[in-house]
């Protein structure tokens, strides 16, 4: 097996597949080093609230002091100040942005847990099980926070909602206050999740991280073309190395060595399997290899939120196809729209460690890959014609690569169209996790199955 690996190397083709592997890999790495630091979208958006904020100003000054009562108006003024203060902190996080987030993650991360306390505070509804966040994060404030360095009383904002919100809220639509409470849990799971990486001494791991984790990430979720241009090219790849083995006459070598036709199909999907594994793998793992011991292999402790339903139902949880949060390294698809216009991400979403996400994503990664294999040999071994053979090969591997780009073609019944095992497992995608291990365990066994059937009833050349 190791010679017979080792000869399909000496093939150009081959060889050149190995270097694009490679260079892709390496341009991942670069990417990730050059642009992570660079959050201009994110300071864009920024900016545009802080102009939002101060062309609101008058506005709800005026609208705070019609709702407050008089003998209140200690936290009339409270709340001015943290408007004050909002507007500085969103300048000073421009500016530690513009400075470098990595050179600035602590002062990033501790100004983001107050703003979230500032926000889940304004929106916290008592009455309807919406606690205040000085409650709800009481241990984790007095363990992890200074609020006196906050130059206003967050205790006072949550007393605006007895005296002020309350009236405010009898005005608002149900619709509208339902958002306030999808906003408030939003918060919620943020600073959760913030408490529980100071709590167990974690370093965050996220999009802007040089972790190798987060080489991961990039490769294998956000940016597509490994998953969506490069593996389904293993289909073609596959008949190529069978035609490539007649042509060799290796093929008539294992012909004459097997007892049975179902042993030439095993050897040779073992030996593709493998071949793929090292042209998809090694580069992956040379640049995690590289990454880790460089800035550290920490993380894998860390939590990603995943939709555990998918792991026991055939349905993926419903979305609108839009990104509308990165929480660490995992993305939360968006179920609608905030009035202004911001994405509603998806609040069914539970944490398990990193280390066992990687694990689950692994599997239907692995099967898709056996699929496209298995695929690419049984039509290299069943037509003759080679280059009718790779013509097939070739067309199949097309129409994977346009249904896995095509949203007219991501349908819960076409495999083809299978996402990276990573967002699968993260669950908003066309199949769930169960659903995807099922129907690509499913394919494996009917392109196997027939082909031997096929096979035992026809010579081979």
């Amino acid at each position: 097996m190791y010679l017979e690996i080792k000869s399909f190397f000496s093939n150009k083709i081959i060889r050149l597949i190995l270097i694009a592997s490679i260079i892709l890999s390496v341009f991942m790495g670069y990417y990730i080093l050059e642009s992570g630091d660079k959050l201009e979208s994110t300071i864009n958006h920024i900016r545009q609230n802080i102009v939002t904020f101060k062309k609101n100003y008058d506005d709800k000054v005026t609208s705070i002091e019609m709702y407050t009562p008089k003998k209140y108006r200690y936290l009339k003024d409270e709340y001015i100040k943290s408007m004050d203060w909002l507007i500085e902190v969103e300048e000073s996080r421009v500016d530690l942005l513009l400075d470098g987030y990595r050179k600035n993650e602590n002062e990033l991360r501790k100004l983001w847990i107050y703003l979230n306390l500032y926000y889940m505070s304004l929106r916290a509804d008592y009455e309807s099980g919406y606690g205040y966040s000085t409650q709800v994060f009481k241990d984790e404030i007095e363990n992890y926070l200074d609020l006196s360095e906050l130059p206003f009383d967050l205790y006072a904002l949550e007393d605006l909602y007895n005296v002020s919100w309350s009236n405010v809220n009898n005005k608002e639509s149900e619709e509208d206050i339902d958002l306030l409470h999808i906003a408030y849990e939003e918060e919620r799971k943020t600073l959760e999740r913030e408490f529980f990486l100071l709590k167990n001494n974690l370093r965050e791991v996220d999009f802007i991280n040089l972790s190798p984790w987060t080489y991961l990430f990039y490769t294998y979720s956000f940016i597509s073309t490994k998953v969506q241009l490069f593996v389904p090219l293993l289909i073609m790849l596959s008949t190529y190395m069978l035609i490539y083995s007649r042509k060799e006459k290796s093929l008539d070598l294992i012909k004459l060595k097997a007892e049975k036709k179902s042993k030439i199909y095993t050897h040779y999907l073992k030996i593709i399997l493998s071949l793929s594994l090292i042209i998809l793998l090694v580069p992956d793992l040379l640049a995690i290899i590289f990454m880790g011991i460089k800035n550290g292999f920490y993380g894998l402790k860390n939590p990603i939120e995943i939709y555990k339903e998918g792991l026991k139902s055939l349905q993926p949880y419903q979305n609108i196809g839009i990104i509308a949060n990165i929480r660490g390294l995992g993305l939360i698809s968006a179920t609608g729209f905030f009035s202004s216009s911001d994405p509603i991400g998806f609040l069914g979403l539970e944490n398990i460690e990193f280390y066992k996400f990687l694990l689950l994503s692994f599997i239907p990664s692995l099967l898709k890959l056996i699929f496209f294999i298995s695929l690419g040999v049984s039509i290299g071994l069943l037509i003759k014609n080679n280059t009718i053979s790779l013509l097939v090969s070739s067309l199949i591997t097309l129409f994977t690569v346009l249904s896995a780009s095509l949203n007219g073609l991501k349908t819960p019944y076409n495999i083809f169209s299978l996402d990276s095992g990573w967002n699968i497992t993260l669950g908003h995608t066309n199949f769930s996790w169960l659903g995807s291990v099922l129907g690509l365990s499913l394919g494996i066994i009917i392109v196997i199955f027939v082909s031997l059937l096929v096979l035992n009833k026809k010579e081979l050349d």
